[in-house]
């Protein structure tokens, strides 16, 4: 039962109860012992503590004071399954708790930050909970004041000093910190979480952040904002000459601390081919991989890296450059390959055919925000039999409304192109024939596949003369 359905029916039962309990003896309700409805608000959820129950009576909103009453602190969350770790998190779940509490206590929203909230909320326990589930857009500024307020607790409970807490425990939760704090935070908290910082095992997700502007000129070199202020306060809490400490330096420092252990690891779009070289000579165990467009465009670029990381599971790419090279790669080494991410990249006829002939039995493609002609999608609802999830969001190239692509989309058990449309001046240009009788889909990949490979040799011959 949710949180809030819980603080329903106490709402509910308090009603009948307090009709009855004032007919059998004049009794109360706040007279009710205290214990007793700490036991009871000890079962009903944080958010039914936090907005349900203090607006029953006087005596139940002093209950809710008792730090009893928050040992639990499960932050709701967005529920959705994160096929792509690096997505920006969201959180809706959580927002509607935010906005539902501004209004209840009548506070001004613009106000209100998702630090404030948590610190809020979180010290209600006053360092007596036992179990915190922190959302996904928790802040740093949070995770540290959490771990003051129980560290605090614990020393005036029983004067035991925090760094005895055994080190498998530390780390079971650092893991869950993210690569930022793991590296500028945590450590700084005590001795012993510095030493837990050092277990490799903090690090199986290396997810670097990126530039989150849009880029007007993208010819540009890649510029990480994010990333460079990573960067200049790495070198400035650890006193490092920032003329001296490079992208490259950087990148291979943080990814030489997994050990080997890293499972996830995004690479920013600043990367250089050599710390993409060394990731994949120390990362050997890699599931989820993000290679930015500036490494798949240099020529220095060795590709065939990519079959190292044997137990490769879902790629991303930054561009769809070399990508029937990248995929054959995989066909040939990586054996439970099942998600690939092309989103904001060109998917044409050519990319979809490299994607139905090299790796047709991927269970999830995100295409979200990419350039996607009519014909591209076809040959990817034809040709992926397997697929179970499809983001085909914000593309362009095609109708959202379009009831043709929906019919070849039925065996998806989750198609989504909200947001996609055909622009106007291309309408007229799409003519791919939808199957029909008679009409030999595999007998369509083979033929195109083979006037594409054609075409790239002449391609191919054609850069060779005039070098």
């Amino acid at each position: 039962m949710h949180c809030i359905g819980m603080g329903k029916v106490l709402l509910n039962i308090q009603s009948m109860h307090c009709i009855g309990m004032r007919k059998m003896d004049n009794r109360r309700w706040q007279d009710l012992e205290m214990a007793c409805l700490v036991k009871v608000f000890e079962k009903v959820g944080m958010e039914s503590v936090l907005l349900d129950v203090p607006f029953v009576c006087k005596s139940w909103y002093k209950v809710t004071l008792n730090p009893s009453c928050w040992q639990c602190l499960i932050f709701p969350d967005n529920e959705r399954t994160e096929i792509w770790p690096w997505d920006d998190f969201e959180c809706p779940d959580f927002q509607n708790l935010m906005d539902r509490f501004a209004s209840e206590f009548q506070i001004d929203g613009d106000r209100f930050s998702v630090t404030t909230f948590l610190k809020f909320v979180i010290n209600r326990s006053s360092g007596t909970a036992v179990l915190l589930k922190l959302p996904k857009c928790c802040t740093v500024e949070t995770f540290v004041f959490a771990a003051n307020v129980y560290i605090k607790s614990l020393l005036q409970m029983d004067e035991r000093r925090w760094e005895d807490l055994q080190m498998d425990c530390l780390v079971k939760v650092l893991v869950k910190v993210g690569m930022e704090s793991l590296l500028l935070d945590v450590p700084f908290v005590c001795k012993s979480w510095y030493k837990a910082t050092l277990n490799p095992s903090c690090w199986q997700s290396l997810i670097f952040p990126d530039n989150e502007c849009i880029e007007v000129w993208p010819w540009d070199v890649s510029e990480c904002p994010n990333f460079q202020n990573l960067m200049d306060r790495f070198a400035s809490e650890y006193q490092i000459d920032g003329d001296r400490c490079s992208v490259t330096a950087f990148l291979k420092f943080v990814i030489n601390r997994s050990s080997g252990h890293a499972t996830v690891l995004k690479l920013p779009k600043c990367c250089t081919v050599e710390a993409f070289e060394f990731a994949a000579n120390v990362c050997p165990g890699l599931v989820t991989l993000s290679l930015p467009g500036v490494v798949l465009h240099n020529k220095h670029t060795n590709l065939e890296l990519i079959g190292k990381w044997k137990n490769l599971e879902v790629l991303s790419l930054g561009s769809c450059l070399n990508l029937a090279k990248i995929l054959a790669i995989i066909q040939t080494h990586c054996k439970n390959f099942y998600g690939l991410d092309l989103s904001k990249g060109f998917v044409h006829e050519r990319e979809a055919l490299s994607i139905v002939k090299l790796v047709p039995n991927i269970k999830y493609l995100n295409l979200k925000g990419a350039k996607v002609s009519r014909d591209s999608l076809v040959t990817l609802l034809c040709g992926c039999k397997d697929l179970v999830m499809l983001d085909a969001r914000d593309c362009s190239g095609f109708d959202e409304n379009d009831d043709e692509l929906s019919k070849l989309a039925s065996h998806i058990s989750k198609f989504m192109c909200e947001g996609s449309e055909f622009p106007e001046f291309l309408r007229g240009m799409d003519n791919f024939v939808l199957p029909v009788d008679g009409f030999s889909f595999q007998q369509h990949v083979e033929e195109n596949w083979d006037e594409m490979l054609n075409d790239l040799r002449d391609a191919f011959n054609d850069l060779s003369n005039e070098e």
